[in-house]
């Protein structure tokens, strides 16, 4: 248990659009205006899972989106990609074949994914453009007629 003016001041800074504006800008994903909310995002090596956490004081919520397959690649590709890669078709950051290549990944080298739900996330940076808008109209809806009230700060 952590104390309680501890709670209150991470509480304070988490729920500042101020302290946002340069990541996210302002009044994004990570607020519900006019009620006040903390919330913090996550994101994993190589953009394969990411999440966003947020709460008020009668309601936390978190959101993962993610890939349960780290890997496209089929069990009968390695010897084609080291083929592949010697050829220095590899991109920058794309360091061998246990980088967790994408579906469309694969098939800009020539190769099928091991399924469709496997790898990084295309076109998702953090765990704001991937589980922050979840976790936004989640919140919105969940919160919608619930009294707006925040934290009492404690006697030092």
């Amino acid at each position: 248990m952590i104390p309680a003016n501890v709670a209150y001041i991470m509480d304070e800074i988490t729920s500042n659009d101020n302290n946002r504006i340069r990541e996210f800008g302002r009044n994004g994903y990570l607020t519900l205006n006019p009620r006040r909310v903390s919330a913090k995002t996550g994101t994993s090596d190589y953009y394969m899972d990411n999440l966003t956490v947020g709460w008020t004081p009668t309601l936390l919520t978190a959101v993962w989106v993610g890939s349960g397959t780290r890997s496209c690649l089929q069990p009968r590709t390695p010897p084609t990609w080291r083929s592949r890669s010697a050829g220095n078709i590899i991109e920058a950051g794309e360091v061998d074949a246990t980088y967790p290549f994408s579906p469309s990944d694969l098939r800009h080298y020539g190769l099928t994914p091991i399924n469709g739900d496997c790898g990084h996330l295309d076109g998702v940076v953090s765990g704001y453009s991937g589980a922050s808008p979840i976790w936004h109209i989640y919140m919105s809806a969940a919160l919608k007629g619930v009294p707006d009230t925040w934290y009492t700060r404690p006697r030092m």
